[in-house]
């Protein structure tokens, strides 16, 4: 570990210290088994350097680490003949402040949206009034960095 940012950092450690967790890595990013898996075959891809967000990660880092996420997907999908879901935590749902993505082969009956709306108690599918997604629109804009002119 090459600083006192890292030193406490469980997944930092791991991807030095735990080759039985490692299954591979590239020249920005590792692909490791979760400690704690959902199914089988979660895994989950994070920088080789400890960065708390995304926008942290030089271009380069950026590219190599969605470029193991993409091959860490068709990898679990040939083990386990199953599709992938990709969730990034954030917040207050991030338990790590290393920045990391799961990776986690799923039924497709399990469909991301159908997981979520059941435990919302609400439809998988209803479609958004034109007004109800123009308030969105304008709720968000009003927060969104403006760009430079």
């Amino acid at each position: 570990m090459s600083s006192n940012e890292n030193a406490s950092c469980s997944l930092c450690k791991d991807a030095h210290e735990k080759p039985y967790r490692e299954i591979m890595r590239n020249s920005h990013g590792v692909l490791m088994t979760s400690y704690e898996p959902i199914v089988e075959g979660h895994c989950m891809v994070l920088p080789l350097r400890h960065v708390k967000s995304w926008s942290a990660l030089k271009p380069i880092e950026a590219k190599a680490v969605w470029e193991l996420i993409e091959e860490a997907c068709a990898l679990l999908s040939r083990v386990y003949a199953l599709d992938c879901i990709v969730h990034v935590n954030k917040g207050a749902h991030a338990t790590q402040s290393h920045v990391h993505a799961h990776i986690i082969p799923i039924e497709k009956r399990l469909r991301f949206r159908e997981l979520f709306a059941k435990e919302l108690k609400k439809p998988p599918r209803e479609r958004a009034s034109e007004e109800a997604l123009k308030a969105v629109q304008s709720r968000i804009q009003r927060h969104a960095r403006q760009p430079k002119a």
